[in-house]
């Protein structure tokens, strides 16, 4: 019967692909029971910001991207990630898309896409059902996290970054909620944006696994700042190591503490602030719950690493390192979604249910908003996105 319900589900996917996710949705509230619809759904919200962000305009970072891309015909797999100089993994399989999708860049963009969804929708159904939420909190945070269009628009601009921060968090996910400290995510993270070697060195911090108090905190700090100089007076020695003189070299930038147009404009504004204060807000109130729940071995660790980069966040800020601080800032998007799945969990009333669900229509009208009035084009308009099958996507391309 179910299985019926999903064959049924995918073909409206097709034929109105944000009326397939809502219906998709509604079948997973009883996650018991559909456990394969969650992960339906998964695939169905991947599906619809690859297609989405295919129709993309290039301009700033995704010139520079598609250049990249097509330079791939021209070097030998060593040659081309030399050439570029930067991390390896990302370019190792930029070159492998470029021949497996017969250098087409719409199908590159879509794959990336695709990847970075899967990966985080797959973290956050991962993280809910550790933590005992209600199907209803993991599909809001799933629809919200997708929905949440200053994350969608990173994705096709930050786009290695973005894999890195999705890849930093399944590490988390693997690290504290199943208890598999996987490598192998780490450098998948690490090899696609070196930006994350931070966060990385904080989430191996072992205060981050109890409830940070003050004197835990400054430890930290003091463990991270003797590790931070070890690192530059090894510089001599490692500077020359492929990869690491990449890194090197980004840290030694003037860039990283300059001020570019486009990154102050774009970055920590009203939006972010307001992310911010929303964040922090979230952290304190699953905190003073958290008493009542016995899963504070679990969230205490991702709580703990986000409290870490805000306050990363605020040395930046106070230092008016605005590149770097801009940076940053988008890895506290990261967190968003794992947070409001708990929090949600955690307020139960029929008040809060009500909220709970106007979530989804809020972030649904905002995103078709944006898709017309934001900073980047797109070839489709929030009609076409409503109204059109996902058959026709590719005619947009």
């Amino acid at each position: 019967m179910l299985v019926n319900v999903y064959v049924l589900v995918s073909v409206i996917f097709l034929i109105n692909p944000l009326l397939g996710i809502l219906l998709g949705a509604s079948c997973c509230l009883d996650y018991k029971q559909s456990k394969y619809g969650i992960y339906l759904l998964i695939w169905m919200l991947a599906i619809y910001m690859a297609f989405i962000n295919a129709t993309k305009i290039p301009l700033s970072d995704m010139l520079e991207y598609q250049k990249v891309f097509f330079q791939a015909k021209e070097y030998g797999v060593v040659d081309y990630i030399q050439l570029n100089g930067k991390e390896p993994i990302f370019y190792a399989l930029t070159y492998i898309c470029y021949y497996l999708f017969w250098g087409n860049w719409d199908l590159y963009v879509m794959f990336l896409t695709l990847l970075y969804y899967l990966i985080i929708n797959y973290s956050i159904v991962l993280f809910g059902k550790k933590c005992s939420c209600s199907s209803l909190s993991i599909v809001i945070a799933l629809i919200v996290g997708a929905f949440f269009f200053q994350i969608f628009i990173m994705t096709g601009h930050l786009i290695r970054q973005c894999l890195a921060e999705a890849f930093f968090i399944y590490f988390l996910i693997r690290k504290f909620v199943i208890k598999r400290t996987s490598w192998w995510v780490a450098i998948l993270a690490l090899g696609m944006h070196s930006s994350v070697l931070p966060l990385i060195g904080i989430s191996l911090l072992p205060q981050i696994k109890r409830s940070l108090t003050i004197k835990e905190f400054l430890k930290g700090v003091l463990l991270l700042v003797v590790l931070a100089l070890v690192f530059f007076l090894l510089e001599s020695v490692l500077s020359s190591v492929f990869f690491l003189a990449y890194l090197y070299s980004r840290v030694g930038s003037e860039n990283l503490l300059g001020k570019d147009v486009w990154q102050t404009e774009s970055g920590v504004g009203g939006l972010g602030i307001l992310l911010g204060i929303v964040v922090v807000f979230m952290i304190f109130s699953i905190k003073r719950k958290m008493r009542l729940y016995d899963n504070g071995n679990i969230v205490n660790p991702l709580i703990n690493n986000c409290l870490c980069l805000i306050f990363v966040l605020c040395i930046l800020s106070i230092c008016e390192a605005d590149y770097l601080l801009l940076r940053y800032f988008f890895y506290l998007y990261s967190y968003f979604s794992l947070l409001l799945m708990i929090f949600l969990d955690q307020h139960k009333s029929q008040m809060w249910k009500f909220m709970k669900i106007s979530l989804v229509p809020l972030f649904i009208v905002y995103f078709m908003y944006s898709i017309d009035s934001g900073v980047f084009c797109f070839e489709l308009s929030w009609r076409e996105l409503l109204g059109l099958p996902l058959i026709f996507y590719p005619l947009f391309l």
